[in-house]
């Protein structure tokens, strides 16, 4: 061949390689943002500066609403941990995902789980865990790569591995890949409140955690940045005794009134949500913010957050809340809860902003209790109660509520 019949050929050749490059950048997928979940067993709103505690209590954690949303009357499923923790990853009622308080149950096999989702899609998925009550034999870990679940320990020592698991996971991790990292821990106590129960932890020492974490992920993330969420799984804890006077009702309203702070991937304009929403919200948040639909299993909707504030209110939603004792509902501004054999009932109205008021024992006029029970009836029609603690299969059961009232 002659050199400028060669020349030309070169330059054909060259022009042809640009225009599949061009064309496969072209069809390459955006990259997608990473994920940071932490979690903790139970915290009270009240003890967060964000949510109305005196002082900076809990800066790093309320810092999360600085370039995202805090959600005033966000609530847990339940407030037993494993139950409420695979609601979280599964976005469903503990009635529908099997999960209860006793550890002799777990998350079916084959669950579609957030982990799960993302793994498919190509993410890199790692979960710590700080505490028994979610330990393998719960069967959470479906889809994720890695599942760090110590044996028993100190809950001060269980946290520090914990944290220090993710820091290095963190930083060791593919790159390439896309991070969905959950990091789970014990219960925390306020600031200033009596000493925390041996297996507790200090408002501070989680503030500390969750502030490393959170620096670690934004570094350690791609281009697309980290959407960042933090929740509590129970408001007061099921172990203590509520403080002085305080109502250890398993569906008090402190107990399943819980913190839920969420920054998106590249922040928003702060915002304060008002309107009740449940944690089962977060997971097909997290999935829609990837640039996914999240599946049709996933019982939650996902959390108004964006470039500005919704305009539009969505109607009002019934929250149900569920535990082997107790039934309870949440819709708009109303609480109602009640033990499943109706002796125990308790109501109360949520304000706009600050701390949930006392429930109290609603009177036993007829018309009060059957206004309340066919709010409980709204949230429960497209799921199975428990009955006896215990999924009642395709059978749908709903005790009648006895009349008269008990103390709160």
């Amino acid at each position: 061949m002659e050199p400028a019949r060669l020349r030309a050929a070169s330059v054909v050749a060259a022009l042809a390689a640009a225009v599949a490059l061009g064309a496969g950048c072209a069809d390459a997928p955006p990259p997608r943002p990473s994920f940071l979940l932490v979690t903790t067993s139970a915290l009270p709103t009240a003890s967060l500066a964000c949510y109305g505690a005196p002082g900076g209590a809990g800066g790093a954690i309320c810092g999360l609403g600085d370039r995202g949303a805090r959600f005033v009357w966000a609530f847990t499923p339940s407030p037993a941990t494993a139950p409420a923790a695979a609601s979280l990853l599964t976005s469903q009622r503990p009635s529908e995902h099997g999960v209860h308080a006793s550890a002799a149950t777990f998350l079916r096999s084959g669950a579609t789980t957030l982990a799960s989702v993302l793994a498919r899609e190509g993410y890199a998925t790692a979960a710590f865990v700080a505490v028994p009550d979610v330990n393998r034999s719960r069967n959470l870990q479906q889809g994720f790569e890695v599942y760090d679940a110590p044996p028993p320990a100190g809950a001060a020592s269980a946290a520090a591995r914990a944290a220090d698991a993710a820091y290095a996971w963190l930083g060791d991790r593919e790159r390439a890949r896309p991070f969905l990292v959950w990091v789970h821990f014990p219960s925390a106590s306020a600031a200033g409140a009596t000493a925390p129960p041996l297996y507790g932890l200090g408002l501070d020492d989680l503030d500390g955690y969750v502030r490393m974490l959170v620096a670690r992920a934004q570094e350690t993330a791609g281009e697309a940045g980290v959407g960042i969420a933090f929740a509590a799984l129970a408001g007061a804890d099921l172990a203590s005794d509520g403080g002085a006077g305080g109502d250890v009702a398993p569906l008090a309203l402190e107990r399943v009134h819980v913190p839920l702070l969420w920054t998106p991937p590249g922040g928003v304009v702060p915002q304060v949500a008002r309107a009740p929403v449940p944690l089962l919200d977060l997971a097909p948040t997290i999935v829609a913010a990837a640039g996914f639909s999240p599946p049709e299993s996933f019982e939650g909707e996902g959390l108004r957050v964006g470039p500005l504030p919704p305009t539009a209110p969505r109607p009002a939603r019934p929250l149900l809340l569920e535990d082997d004792r107790e039934i309870g509902v949440v819709l708009s501004r109303r609480y109602y809860a009640r033990a499943r054999d109706g002796v125990v009932a308790r109501t109360a109205l949520l304000p706009d902003e600050g701390p949930p008021p006392r429930s109290s024992a609603i009177s036993p006029n007829a018309e009060e209790v059957a206004e309340h029970e066919d709010l409980l009836r709204s949230a429960s029609a497209s799921a199975p109660l428990w009955r006896n603690g215990h999924s009642a299969g395709g059978e749908r059961a709903f005790p009648p509520a006895a009349s008269g009232t008990a103390s709160r």
